[in-house]
């Protein structure tokens, strides 16, 4: 980075500057870390990506417990009802096995 402060508008007016934003954006936020405020600002961003983070993954598991993919597995393709019941019929079979330690789980 040069040491000259460019404004908006300049930067859109010159086509001969080139910024590469990764490169920007690093070096702010590690100048932005020196300062008291910087210091100050970078933790309530972290919090707020962390916050986001936990809110994700609350919702991620929101989904697994509604079952809402397995649903969605389930219509991408036709099942005769024969089927379904056939296999429910040999996963009540093994599970009774389980039970009385015919087989081992």
């Amino acid at each position: 980075m040069t040491g000259r402060s460019v404004s908006t508008a300049d930067f859109l007016a010159d086509s001969n500057i080139s910024v590469d934003a990764n490169i920007a954006f690093v070096e702010s936020f590690t100048i932005m870390g020196e300062c008291e405020e910087g210091k100050i600002a970078r933790q309530n961003i972290e919090a707020k990506r962390d916050l986001a983070t936990q809110e994700i993954q609350e919702e991620s598991k929101k989904f697994e417990k509604s079952k809402v993919l397995l649903q969605l597995r389930e219509r991408q393709s036709f099942t005769k009802p024969s089927v379904k019941r056939r296999s429910q019929i040999l996963k009540a079979v093994y599970r009774q096995n389980i039970a009385s330690g015919k087989i081992e789980g």
